[in-house]
């Protein structure tokens, strides 16, 4: 669990809270290594989803559009017209837009995704269904990120990494939720980094 936490604490800093890189001066240097997953894999040139409410959404696609315009010119044979030459890419959508897709659009959208970050589903009946019917596409890529900071313990339980369930075996109270001091998800989203190394020793 330890790798797993500490990977998913860099992935929500990178997503939620990129505006913090995006207002550094244009000296700054960016590692622009792959992602780690673990010691030895690696995700390349990621494609990451978040989805967020409408009033959370536009403040991470602003930073997401700073981080992207920061890192991606620096690579070697940068198009800007053409996606497949990005070393990151962010795909951010309002719950909203998720709830009004038809299902194969949100598969699809999923299946894309390397790293996959949903918080705030509120009706999150659509993204459940899609999920309910097609599970694997939470790992149908290598080192595949896939995490729900969602009220919804059936949803929360899906979160994994390479096909790997985070949450297997923590009991539902200490996972929690985004809204509840002292339990995983609350303290994941704060990125409260002693809370989360105590329940690391506490659930190797």
């Amino acid at each position: 669990m330890r790798k797993h936490l500490m990977t998913v604490t860099a992935v929500l800093l990178m997503a939620m809270l990129c505006q913090t890189v995006a207002a550094a001066d244009n000296t700054t240097q960016v590692d622009t290594d792959p992602l780690t997953v673990n010691g030895t894999d690696q995700i390349k040139d990621p494609v990451v989803l978040v989805i967020h409410s409408s009033t959370s959404s536009k403040m991470t696609n602003d930073a997401a559009k700073k981080v992207m315009d920061l890192i991606n010119p620096s690579q070697p044979g940068y198009d800007p017209e053409n996606k497949s030459t990005w070393t990151v890419r962010f795909e951010v959508r309002t719950t909203a837009q998720i709830a009004s897709m038809n299902p194969e659009e949100l598969r699809a959208l999923i299946e894309s995704a390397d790293i996959v970050i949903a918080e705030w589903l509120f009706d999150s009946g659509n993204f459940r269904n899609v999920m309910n019917a097609y599970p694997e596409i939470a790992s149908n890529r290598s080192n595949k990120i896939f995490m729900v900071l969602e009220s919804d313990p059936d949803l929360t339980s899906m979160s994994q990494i390479n096909g790997v369930r985070i949450f297997d075996g923590i009991p539902s109270s200490v996972i929690g939720n985004t809204d509840t001091k002292n339990t995983i998800l609350y303290d994941l989203k704060n990125s409260n980094e002693s809370r989360l190394m105590a329940y690391v020793n506490t659930y190797p």
